[in-house]
């Protein structure tokens, strides 16, 4: 009886501990693999909007045994993010890989041979030369290595080396408002990091004709020759998507000092950055000055500006929005109103006067009761002439979008100008002047001016639908936005004054 019960008991022991049992050695090696598959497949469980997912696929990587980087093999290459975006996925074919020297195993190098291009799934021949910049949000990457039979190799066997570059002075000169770009090496994964996804909120801004460079090294400590097949995951959002708002990251160098807590590795938030605006249409003869940039902004001095609009192409269509119809759109004012604009720098008290611009008053006193300016940059100063709002549309980073229901409300406003021809107001200190683009006189929509000195040039050229109150609180204002200068304050909040309804 006592041995019955000792050989139940070890028959049950081994039963629950399969690693005592004769399969046990290859039960160690079936879970010692997926222990060491370090490549994530992370899908970005809440992207802040419409995201794209870039695939970038050498399929036949042969790797010597008892290679190293030095000896290869070595794959470099680099693609427009508009490319990339829109011709997927794309596969590297194995005529691209060199070699820096001859491998064991008498693989040749393949320096000074005509390499091949990569293989599109579209041809980006199809690309159209009037393609416009657009603004993008990179979230991260993820890399995968499989050997043919679809096992990830161990770590102690293969090593693998990617990293993604980007051209600094571009970037400084299409993202000129931020924190400037000292290091072209975005970030590099390894066989050991396979990946580098940003939180929720973060990501780094891209132009969509920015050149991006991938370099990647691979190594093979084993006795035998391996193949294995490279995935690259580059995960994207386009800013027109956005449906949560996201803060601008960018990368400091070794030696630099960070400017803010690292949101992840040497990640950082950007809290200069706004969004530039960018010419989208090289056919309109008006030079566009939004956001200032290298390319497309003139001397604003000379060109008027009360002025320049801060829109993009769109907000110059003439189906983008409808114009104002005081029969649709109205009731018009009928009293002047008094709004205390809550900034970052302070309050502003501004008198809207439908005396002075009957339906450019309405309209815009509509919109900063309804919420439109919040979170809305006053993108420009310029010293004895302009402190000027962008459109309201346009938001600081971390600020939220503007909502479906306030766009429906924006409008082209006319050029209301009577009151200037009856000598009632003209473009002096204190006055409030709407922008609009130099070619087209009705194509005002939500970008004002807060006039600091004389500017006769823009008299009979542009509305003036009010005035900044001559108080201290005001002026105060004023003078900080000046000296804090270039620091951008933003629109906070636009409130009635007591015993004022909203409309």
């Amino acid at each position: 009886m006592h041995q019955l019960r000792l050989l139940l008991v070890i028959t049950f022991f081994l039963s629950v501990c399969p690693c005592l049992s004769t399969n046990s050695s290859v039960r160690a090696e079936s879970t010692s693999r997926p222990s060491e598959r370090t490549f994530s497949q992370h899908a970005i469980k809440q992207p802040e909007g419409d995201l794209s997912t870039v695939e970038i696929i050498c399929d036949s990587l042969q790797v010597e045994p008892n290679s190293d980087f030095a000896t290869g093999p070595f794959l470099e290459t680099s693609f427009q993010l508009s490319d990339l975006l829109r011709f997927q996925p794309v596969r590297l074919p194995e005529s691209m890989i060199k070699y820096s020297r001859t491998a064991k195993g008498g693989r040749s190098t393949s320096h000074g041979k005509a390499l091949a291009a990569p293989v599109w799934a579209h041809s980006p021949a199809r690309r159209s030369g009037n393609d416009s910049r657009e603004l993008y949000w990179f979230k991260g990457a993820t890399m995968e290595m499989v050997a043919d039979n679809d096992i990830t190799p161990l770590l102690s066997e293969l090593s693998a080396s990617l990293t993604l570059a980007v051209d600094p002075s571009f970037r400084n000169k299409v993202f000129p408002e931020g924190e400037r770009c000292l290091n072209g090496e975005l970030l590099s994964l390894t066989q050991r990091t396979t990946d580098l996804i940003f939180p929720g909120g973060f990501a780094v801004p891209a132009a969509s004709d920015e050149h991006w460079n991938f370099k990647f090294h691979a190594a093979n400590s084993s006795n035998q020759t391996r193949r294995d097949r490279l995935k690259l995951r580059l995960y994207f959002i386009r800013d027109h998507s956005l449906v949560y708002p996201i803060t601008p990251l960018h990368w400091q160098t070794a030696n630099s000092k960070p400017s803010s807590k690292a949101v992840l590795s040497n990640f950082f938030a950007d809290f200069e950055f706004l969004r530039p605006e960018w010419k989208s249409d090289p056919s309109k003869s008006a030079p566009f000055c939004g956001v200032p940039s290298v390319d497309t902004c003139t001397d604003t001095k000379t060109v008027s500006t009360a002025g320049s609009n801060t829109g993009t192409k769109q907000s110059h269509d003439s189906d983008q929005y409808p114009l104002f119809d005081a029969s649709k759109d109205g009731p018009l004012l009928g009293e002047i109103k008094q709004v205390e604009l809550q900034t970052t720098a302070g309050s502003i008290t501004l008198t809207i006067d439908p005396q002075l611009a009957p339906c450019s008053a309405t309209q815009i006193y509509r919109l900063l009761m309804k919420g439109a300016y919040d979170g809305t940059p006053i993108f420009r100063y310029e010293p004895n002439f302009v402190i000027q709002a962008a459109n309201a549309e346009e938001k600081a980073a971390g600020a939220e979008r503007l909502s479906d229901q306030t766009r429906a409300l924006l409008r082209r406003l006319p050029l209301e100008i009577q009151a200037q021809k009856q000598g009632l107001v003209l473009h002096r200190p204190y006055v409030l002047s709407l922008g609009r683009w130099d070619d087209d006189p009705n194509s005002a929509v939500s970008s004002f001016s807060m006039i600091i000195g004389d500017a006769p040039h823009l008299d009979l050229k542009y509305t003036i639908f009010g005035r900044i109150a001559r108080d201290t609180t005001s002026a105060a204002t004023l003078e900080r936005i000046k000296q804090q200068w270039p620091k951008k304050p933003t629109i906070l909040k636009a409130r009635n004054f007591h015993g004022q309804n909203s409309p």
